[in-house]
């Protein structure tokens, strides 16, 4: 007799690396063993629920949310919706996602007995949250971990600590499932000078790149501030951020004040990551916090050395010296200085490079994670 699939229902906002996630899910899970149905909320809901749909063996939809702000009517609409899906999908599981609609989603289905499990992809009472409303979160997130969800998946064990520092969910709760990605698209060989040829990049010089939205959590000002003090100690450098955010003119105006329009650029949001990556001659992330940011491990996929902040998951990626370097968070001169080692020294940062590469294969491959959460999905059921 055929084994009877295990049906989930995928619950999570449409942007950013959530949505990302979602996608993995909606195509690495085994279709013979679980029956997926995707709610996809927030802006880019239709969007993304459009292309899971396409995929065989899924059901999506969108439910419209505001993820900024709570919007009492909206919101009320957004999980009556839920409450209905639930009981009318008659589901053997649920898995949450993100702080808002996790939460909202664990509320849908009190009463029902459906098991829940929660991914918050890093809690919303992070160290850049104002202490006070990191205390009210924490508050909803301890009662919603212990009477409404059976398990937590963090995707960081520094996501288990802080969790814990508030009192948030039991030891036995957690599951710890480090994010993983495909590293075949870092694989086809790129044209080095025809990649900084279209950025108007000289071939020949030593280039810095960093990626991600350009936001405070990200920090690109420091990226800047850093660049600068680069500059005066070799000026033959250039610099890029690729990606666009609410700081993307401050950036800009830093850049000017600074004397860097010539060699800092700024191309915007790119969709070819693996070609501008193979651009570069090491990478950087200078954020304040991060539960486990896949940046770095595409970086480390393109085999280049990294110089990241030393904050919440990113140690558990970067192994100082062998992969990359740490740096203590906003502290331009660190970052500078942790550069500027890697670009004097060529021979050993592509060896870091390397070495970084051997560790995504080891340890974050994207078929270990799916494999992760699929058992955690079958233990919560069984």
């Amino acid at each position: 007799m055929t084994p009877k699939k295990i049906r989930v229902f995928e619950i999570g906002k449409s942007t950013a690396g959530v949505g990302e996630y979602l996608r993995w899910l909606a195509a690495g899970l085994d279709k013979t063993q679980f029956a997926l149905t995707f709610a996809c909320m927030s802006e880019g809901g239709d969007a993304l629920a459009a292309k899971l749909a396409q995929i065989e063996g899924v059901t999506a939809f969108s439910i419209p949310m505001n993820r900024y702000k709570i919007a009492p009517l909206s919101d009320l609409r957004a999980l009556l919706r839920l409450r209905r899906e639930i009981r009318r999908g008659n589901f053997d599981l649920i898995h949450a996602h993100a702080s808002k609609p996790g939460f909202m989603a664990r509320l849908a289905a009190i009463g029902t007995g459906i098991p829940a499990i929660y991914s918050p992809h890093c809690f919303a009472f992070h160290a850049g949250a104002h202490s006070l409303a990191a205390r009210g979160i924490a508050f909803f997130e301890r009662g919603a971990a212990r009477w409404l969800t059976s398990k937590i998946i963090a995707v960081a064990h520094a996501e288990v600590v802080l969790a814990q520092r508030y009192r948030v969910g039991s030891t036995e709760q957690f599951i710890t499932i480090h994010s993983g990605i495909d590293t075949a698209p870092f694989d086809i060989p790129v044209q080095k000078a025809a990649a900084r040829d279209d950025l108007n990049i000289p071939p020949d010089v030593p280039l810095v790149g960093a990626v991600g939205r350009m936001s405070r959590q990200k920090n690109p000002l420091l990226f800047v501030q850093a660049a600068a003090l680069i500059h005066a100690r070799l000026p033959q450098a250039h610099f890029i951020w690729v990606g666009d955010g609410p700081l993307m003119t401050a950036a800009k105006s830093l850049a000017v004040e600074s004397g860097l329009t010539k060699i800092l650029h700024f191309p915007g949001k790119r969709n070819d990551i693996p070609a501008l990556l193979g651009a570069l001659d090491s990478s950087a992330l200078p954020s304040d916090w991060e539960a486990f940011p896949l940046t770095i491990l595409e970086a480390m996929a393109a085999r280049l050395p990294v110089v990241a902040t030393d904050v919440m998951g990113i140690p558990e990626i970067v192994i100082p010296g062998k992969t990359g370097l740490l740096v203590p968070p906003n502290d331009a001169p660190a970052l500078a200085n942790a550069i500027i080692q890697l670009l004097a020294n060529p021979n050993h940062a592509k060896i870091m490079g390397e070495c970084g590469r051997q560790h995504v294969e080891s340890a974050f491959s994207r078929q270990q994670m799916i494999r992760s959460i699929a058992e955690a999905y079958q233990r919560t059921v069984a």
